[in-house]
């Protein structure tokens, strides 16, 4: 119990900085994603639904340096994510607007680093700090700092659950997973293969983390009603609203493998107009890893990259950030390999993403592919790149 103590006192410790550093930072007037999650906490404050659309855009013009002439209603985004998101950031609602971004992109930065720390739990001192590094250097990474995104929860509830699996933790698996639903399009394969995992293993830890894990998701729910007490109609339908906006169907820079493919005889093709095709290769990747399957779930580290790429592979709806995830299949993928070539290959794919940079359109691609290449590499036997470097010599 000490310990759990000591872990709730680090990260009220943590929140406390993070607030007391976002003071004193200067402001960037742009759009952001973090508008959207700070003007839904505002709404709920003042009596409104989570999801009431409408109430959030009004109060946006009212705590944000943008006049209602310049705004483009297409870049203030619907904020789809289940109610408890709320409930563990409320306290910034206790800030003004321009000190909340800070505070919240502290703390992103605080979940990065956490996360790169637990993935190299098992290697040498010296390289943990290069690890942590890496994680904010990754060029997804960079992006969602910049933008204030979401999906840093669920890049720590994979870390999470690796590093609980290692030291057989059971409430920090079923912390860990309770984090990937922070964001649930990105985190629900992770999810569901962790709790599989949990449910393959015969251990007294598997067991009393698959029942802390349903205890969590209650405990979820229960916040869920106490934010929204009809969260389970208003959050569907905030979902449906979502995908049928005027920025989804504006969304041609949103990232998936079917959207590639669409964009090769559609210029305008978007999530939704690839969504078939999405359910057709996500089927193709699902029966590919059924396939491998006793591989797959051989181990923890191997399970959770093999379900963080099949997300990258699968998914209609990705943006560059989202992609931060890889970070789990990429770092692990190098500490565990002994191959200096194979080594080089895996930091290639760390740096192919900056090309973004030049281009959009390439920079979306090398995502994509990046993701491809990690989930065929997952599914080929370990020792398949020692195998085809000795036959090449």
């Amino acid at each position: 119990m000490a310990k759990y103590l000591k872990i709730v006192a680090g990260i009220v410790l943590f929140v406390v900085f993070a607030i007391l550093m976002g003071r004193f930072l200067p402001t960037p007037v742009f759009y952001s994603d973090f508008m959207c999650l700070y003007h839904a906490l505002l709404a709920w404050s003042k009596g409104f639904s989570f999801y009431d659309f409408a109430q959030q855009q009004k109060l946006m013009f009212e705590t944000t340096q943008f006049s209602q002439p310049q705004f483009n209603i297409q870049l203030f985004q619907y904020f789809p994510y289940p109610p408890w998101y709320a409930g563990f950031t409320f306290f910034l609602l206790w800030l003004p607007y321009d000190w909340a971004y800070h505070t919240w992109t502290i703390i992103n930065v605080g979940l990065l680093v956490l996360s790169a720390n637990l993935l190299s739990a098992r290697q040498n001192p010296r390289i943990r700090p290069l690890a942590v590094a890496a994680a904010i250097f990754y060029f997804p990474s960079l992006g969602l700092i910049v933008v204030g995104n979401y999906t840093l929860p669920v890049l720590l509830g994979g870390a999470l659950f690796i590093y609980a699996a290692r030291k057989e933790e059971s409430i920090l698996a079923a912390v860990g997973i309770a984090l990937m639903t922070f964001k649930p399009h990105i985190g629900i394969f992770m999810a569901l293969f962790a709790f599989g995992w949990l449910w393959l293993q015969k251990t007294v830890f598997a067991r009393n983390a698959r029942w802390m894990s349903i205890i969590a998701g209650l405990i979820l729910g229960l916040i869920g009603f106490m934010i929204e007490p009809q969260w389970i109609i208003s959050f569907p339908r905030s979902i449906y609203l979502f995908q049928t906006s005027s920025y989804m169907h504006a969304c041609t820079y949103c990232i998936s493998l079917s959207n590639i493919l669409m964009g090769l005889v559609n210029s305008q093709a978007n999530p939704n107009s690839s969504g078939l095709l999405s359910l057709l290769l996500l089927a193709i990747a699902l029966i590919l890893v059924w396939l491998r399957r006793t591989d797959v779930f051989s181990s923890v580290e191997k399970m959770m990259s093999v379900a963080v790429a099949l997300t990258a592979v699968g998914l209609s709806y990705m943006v560059h950030y989202d992609f931060v995830i890889l970070l789990i299949p990429l770092l692990l993928l190098f500490f565990r390999e002994k191959n200096s070539k194979a080594r080089f290959l895996y930091i290639l794919l760390y740096l192919l993403p900056w090309l973004r940079i030049f281009s959009d359109l390439t920079g979306n691609i090398i995502l994509t592919l990046t993701g491809i290449a990690i989930f065929a590499r997952l599914l080929l036997p370990d020792d398949f790149l020692k195998r085809l470097s000795q036959s090449k010599a």
